[in-house]
């Protein structure tokens, strides 16, 4: 099989449905099969199996592909984790409020209130809010828990209704002064939950510059929490490709200083998928990454070890492509000989979807 899967707001070069507007659902994607663009559009409430059946049938498609479309269709969506282990994180809100300083102590009865959070109950009493913000306030060493926590608890309306500049700013901040691996890892993934909600995703837009260089900054030393650094910049194409106002600039550079930072073999490969979307999704955003001389950031990364070669080879042709229509200077020549040879690399069939992310 060869089927790539890219999440786009607009090509072009596809013929637009004459019902389109009147038929337009909650998700739109185009999909490329065997070097064919195809168009999905389903709502967020559909039935998987009806909308990929549907899909395959209106474009008579091998129904091979059933599973992949499937997989595709489920996942598609922010990369959010609201699971927590209640007892676990009982155990260690019980063992930290054993450490901080008397006049921040919890007793057991404050742990039992604070905890309750957990369920994501419909109203926040006065003191439970007096409680998150207090565990919050903690110093570095004892923040994990109520990071944790607060993590889970933007589930509850009432709770995001309360993460207001203040809280954001207070959590960039946390990030420019901690020395815990487990407190960047948490305050991203913070960062990555408030896409679920229309008021968190306002905050990620409007303060994205301040965010992508704070979490730069935490990450240098840290190669833990890489693989949810890149699920935070898959959020912000997903958003691009939304349509919400990413700023694209800010964007390219931020991908662009990760790459370098990053090590892991697959958050690198979900950071080369980020580009291949957002050069689809985004006018311009091509152009800006060449400008920014993406051709040698990569180049940097695909010396790093066989396997990135590899997982590396079908975005290096993707992104020739790209080239190809901007081919404009003697640096986008050389770029495409460079990272075309790549191909002709031995490697896996990758179905490229972004619904593995």
């Amino acid at each position: 099989m060869d089927v790539e899967m890219s999440l786009c707001k607009e090509m072009d070069q596809l013929e637009v449905d004459p019902d389109y507007k009147k038929l337009k659902k909650d998700i739109e994607v185009f999909m490329q099969i065997d070097d064919v663009n195809y168009r999905m559009s389903f709502n967020k409430d559909d039935n998987v199996y009806d909308v990929a059946m549907g899909f395959i049938t209106k474009n008579a498609l091998n129904p091979d592909y059933l599973d992949e479309i499937m997989i595709f269709v489920e996942k598609y969506d922010y990369h959010v984790d609201f699971n927590v282990d209640f007892n676990a994180l009982k155990e260690k809100f019980l063992d930290v409020t054993k450490l901080v300083p008397e006049c921040q102590k919890l007793s057991y009865e404050d742990i039992k209130e604070i905890l309750l959070l957990v369920n994501v109950p419909e109203d926040v009493t006065y003191r439970q809010f007096q409680l998150l913000d207090a565990v919050l306030s903690w110093a570095d060493d004892f923040l994990p828990p109520a990071l944790e926590l607060f993590s889970v608890a933007l589930q509850i309306p009432n709770v995001r209704r309360r993460m207001c500049y203040e809280v954001l700013i207070h959590l960039i901040q946390i990030l420019d002064k901690t020395k815990s691996k487990t407190n960047t890892f948490y305050v991203v993934k913070i960062f990555c939950n408030l896409f679920h909600f229309v008021e968190g995703k306002e905050l990620m837009i409007n303060f994205q510059e301040k965010i992508c260089l704070a979490v730069k900054n935490a990450i240098t030393s840290q190669e833990d929490v890489h693989d949810i650094v890149s699920k935070l910049h898959l959020n912000y194409t997903l958003a691009a490709c939304k349509g919400l106002s990413v700023n694209i600039d800010v964007y390219c550079i931020s991908i662009l200083e990760i790459l370098e930072i990053i090590v892991n073999s697959d958050s690198l490969f979900t950071i080369f998928k980020c580009v291949d979307t957002i050069c689809y999704c985004v006018p311009g955003a091509f152009v800006c990454f060449m400008s920014l001389r993406l051709y040698h950031t990569l180049d940097s990364c695909s010396q790093l070890q066989r396997e990135i070669i590899r997982s590396e080879s079908k975005f290096c042709l993707r992104i020739s492509k790209h080239l190809k229509t901007y081919n404009t200077d003697q640096n986008s020549c050389v770029y495409i000989k460079k990272f075309t040879r790549f191909i002709e690399l031995p490697h896996p069939t990758v179905l490229y979807s972004y619904s593995n992310l």
